[in-house]
């Protein structure tokens, strides 16, 4: 078993070389604050929905796959190598599955699902006036005059259309997205010139085309919005999401983001979060930002970032 033993044998070791490939991924990606550091994001208010009925048997439901074949569900999740799995219906827990090294009080990396929180964290501050979509970025972040932000508007990243270059393919292990990495610590350093932290990467970025063009997903665009936000509101992104999000849509456990070795929180992908927790999350999407008749997410700032732009 990876990670078993005092101490582990090296060929079952997770490191930061291999801790995001198969099969190391499937121990890491639920012990993620054992590889690198992360901050706690709390949940302080009443827990909501903690009605657990579990009255669908998914298991033996059949599924068609794509070459026609057909199995059960059960073993399309083993198949898929699903962690984690809660179905909710009218706020009540009907189906949950857990495998592996995941539990249902046990964070899981959300990767990217990390952009779709602080999506709303900004949404939030908007909306209680603290930031301005259209405000210019250096309005927030001076350090960014010199670099290829220059003249890009917060709303130009909200919407991942600034002009920056930055390649988000994987694998090219010279991409932008992976030095990034290597600037906030999920990956070792491969060489000196490397930045060490997320803030000091980000202005070495440049230009290569006009801002507020075509949409192109690239992760740098949510870390600039995530310093934006804790700019604009004074207080660090674990604190912002623990205060807006997690304790006012009744989170029932604590949460986490990584962080790097500054304490900058990883915006972009870095959350930890309970299968509950997250699909607690999905239920406020749902209704459009408000549970129980409180408005938590501004719903015509959902509303909006959910219209197709032309």
């Amino acid at each position: 078993m990876l990670m078993s033993g005092f101490p582990p044998p090296p060929e079952d070791r997770v490191t930061l070389h291999n801790w995001q490939d198969p099969p190391f991924n499937r121990w890491s990606f639920s012990h993620l604050r054992e590889l690198v550091p992360a901050q706690p994001i709390t949940n302080r208010g009443p827990i909501r929905f903690p009605v657990d009925d579990p009255a669908v048997d998914l298991d033996s439901q059949p599924v068609a796959l794509a070459d026609g074949s057909e199995t059960s569900f059960a073993n399309l999740l083993d198949r898929t190598y699903t962690d984690a799995l809660v179905v909710i219906s009218d706020g009540v827990i009907r189906y949950e599955r857990y495998f592996g090294e995941s539990r249902f009080d046990r964070t899981h990396l959300l990767m990217s699902v990390t952009k779709s929180l602080v999506g709303c964290v900004a949404g939030i501050l908007a909306d209680r006036g603290l930031l301005t979509p259209n405000s210019p970025l250096t309005t927030y972040i001076p350090e960014l005059a010199d670099s290829g932000y220059a003249g890009a508007t917060v709303r130009d990243v909200l919407d991942m259309r600034s002009g920056i270059k930055f390649s988000e393919e994987y694998t090219d292990l010279d991409a932008e997205v992976r030095v990034m990495e290597e600037a906030f610590g999920w990956r070792p350093a491969s060489h000196s010139e490397v930045p060490r932290s997320i803030y000091e990467y980000l202005p070495t970025l440049t230009n290569e085309r006009d801002h507020g063009g075509i949409f192109d997903y690239r992760s740098a665009e949510t870390l600039v919005l995530g310093w934006v936000c804790e700019r604009a509101a004074g207080a660090r992104m674990a604190d912002l999401i623990g205060d807006l999000l997690w304790t006012p849509m009744g989170a029932q456990f604590p949460a986490e983001i990584t962080c790097d070795s500054l304490g900058t929180a990883i915006h972009d992908g870095g959350m930890c979060a309970t299968a509950r927790d997250l699909a607690r999350f999905g239920e406020l999407l749902l209704h459009h930002g408000q549970l129980d008749g409180l408005e938590i997410v501004p719903t015509e700032w959902l509303k909006s970032s959910w219209r197709v732009d032309p």
